[in-house]
């Protein structure tokens, strides 16, 4: 599957594809809340999607992470990638 298929790309590619995947969740997720003007939609989006909304994020879920889950955090970590 394409799970399977990603788990070799760099950690890079990984926090690329992550990004956007969290972003669209964020969008669909505004959207449910009501139908707003897109640019209040746009700031609302913009203070959750920011690297520190991120970083508070992770923090919160990191002690129910797995294994695997946690290995992806480290190379991150490693590499100096910040949430964003």
């Amino acid at each position: 599957g394409v799970q399977q298929d990603l788990r070799g790309r760099s950690i890079r590619t990984l926090a690329w594809l992550g990004d956007a995947e969290f972003e669209r969740e964020v969008r669909l997720r505004l959207a449910r809340r009501g139908d707003y003007p897109t640019d209040r939609l746009h700031v609302l989006k913009a203070k959750i999607v920011c690297a520190e909304a991120q970083a508070e994020l992770l923090a919160a879920i990191e002690p129910e992470l797995d294994e695997v889950e946690a290995g992806v955090v480290r190379r991150g970590r490693n590499l100096g990638l910040k949430a964003s």
